[in-house]
């Protein structure tokens, strides 16, 4: 297939590696080229004496370069795919560098599972490791349990005392309490005791409803927990992820008798954010059929990077399998067959921003912690008011957004503010844009 632009910009892991393939491509640096059904390639002289080999997977959309740079893919890769994409690139034979770098990532992905040859466990092997498995997972009860007490006598004490005494308390106190709800393996309740610590209590205006609403929601989440032996065993699965507990993705790409579809999902786009040198991204899809969306989150660090093959504002014909729980969010890409920047279909969307608030209400009413949900919204401009930019309908309903300064560029640079369909995020009372459909064609904004 052939990128866009913009959906090679979007591939890019940080700015500044598509402004240096941009140099690359007008410096003229490339000194040969080639494609095949298979892969497309480049050598493109560098720093040293020696040119590097650069090289895409064009089926599954896989990336290799001889150059020393850690990101992925690097800024000789997105060379070639924008030369590729603005004059095109002659039909040639795969030279033998691309040959065996192609056949190995072939022979990999149809190599039939190996099984060690071991004498299969007896059955007190078994019942050993089942008992250590139930004894840990026992463990891990009792010191969430621990944590969830502490944190709800926690909450009466504020409570009791005031909330208006909340803007005096020091931010370390939040971080103590944090940091003791990591030890008790609550790592979910810690992120809702940042998130209280992270209100800016110098909103004289906001920080009031900001800090009830977190707190109401931890409550919730509290009581639940102590009714956790009564629930269904979708509700324990979201509850257990709340308080938590990490979801697997690779024991979901094997478990078949997990909720999964087949569809054509558009790339909607992406969200990064950084928390304790922790990068996490989020990539929303749709399915073109369906009207499923299913979010894709993925997590980083500086030793181990993200590697995101999936190029906004693309369609991907694939099964997405969902992580088990009261409604289907999270998802895997678990079969992927095709990749195209044809829209099959124009999804359907939302009359207006009234509909959306109350789609979002069913939701919250369903999931009362429902957060990150994509809507799409039919005939949205944009207006910018006192206290920064807002999505308007025709009706003149508008909401807040997410500030994000490129995002509104690319909006006026690909419709001039003209009304267009457009895909939203809502996290908590704000909008995050990911992208605008016009002329039967999406654009990715993020």
């Amino acid at each position: 297939m052939t990128f866009n632009e913009a959906q090679i910009e979007a591939l890019a892991p940080k700015p500044a590696a598509y402004k240096a393939a941009l140099k690359i491509v007008n410096g003229a640096k490339c000194l040969s080229r080639g494609l095949s059904e298979r892969a497309l390639w480049a050598t493109i002289q560098g720093s040293g004496k020696n040119p590097y080999k650069t090289q895409v997977d064009m089926q599954d959309q896989a990336y290799k370069c001889s150059c020393p740079s850690r990101q992925f893919p690097c800024k000789h890769a997105l060379a070639v795919l924008l030369l590729h994409t603005r004059q095109g690139t002659e039909a040639d034979t795969e030279p033998e560098w691309v040959i065996e770098w192609i056949d190995k990532r072939r022979a990999k992905a149809n190599k039939p599972e190996q099984v060690k040859d071991k004498a299969p466990p007896t059955e007190k092997q078994l019942a050993t490791r089942a008992k250590s498995k139930e004894k840990r997972a026992a463990e891990r009860m009792k010191s969430v349990d621990a944590g969830a007490k502490e944190l709800h006598k926690w909450l009466q004490d504020q409570v009791r005392i005031g909330l208006l005494e909340l803007p005096n308390r020091p931010y370390s106190d939040f971080q103590k309490l944090a940091a003791r709800m990591v030890d008790a393996k609550a790592n979910g309740l810690a992120g809702w005791v940042r998130a209280l610590g992270d209100v800016d209590y110098g909103d004289m205006k906001n920080w009031q409803d900001q800090a009830s609403a977190i707190m109401g929601k931890m409550h919730l989440l509290l009581e639940t927990w102590q009714n956790y032996d009564n629930l269904s065993e979708e509700w324990q699965h979201s509850i257990r992820t709340l308080m938590g507990w990490s979801q697997s993705s690779k024991e979901l790409i094997q478990d078949k008798s997990a909720p999964a579809m087949k569809d054509q999902w558009l790339v909607l786009g992406r969200e990064v954010e950084e928390k304790d040198e922790i990068q996490i991204q989020r990539e929303w899809l749709w399915g073109c059929h369906s009207g499923q969306q299913a979010l894709i989150l993925s997590f980083g660090t500086r030793f181990h990077k993200i590697d995101s093959q999936l190029p906004h504002g693309s369609v991907l014909e694939a099964e997405v399998a969902f992580f088990p729980g009261i409604i289907k969010h999270r998802a895997i890409v678990r079969m992927k067959k095709d990749l195209t920047n044809r829209l099959p279909l124009m999804p359907g969307c939302l009359p207006d921003l009234i509909e959306l608030s109350r789609a979002h209400r069913r939701t919250v009413k369903e999931f009362p912690w429902a957060n990150n949900q994509c809507y799409l919204v039919a005939d949205c401009r944009l207006a910018q008011g006192d206290e920064g930019w807002h999505l308007c309908d025709t009706s003149g309903n508008h909401l807040p957004l997410v500030t994000n300064f490129s995002v509104v560029k690319k909006w006026f640079l690909f419709c001039g503010n003209q009304a267009v369909n457009t895909a939203v995020v809502k996290k908590q009372e704000k909008l995050l844009v990911l992208g605008i459909f016009s002329e039967s064609k999406y654009f990715a904004l993020c």
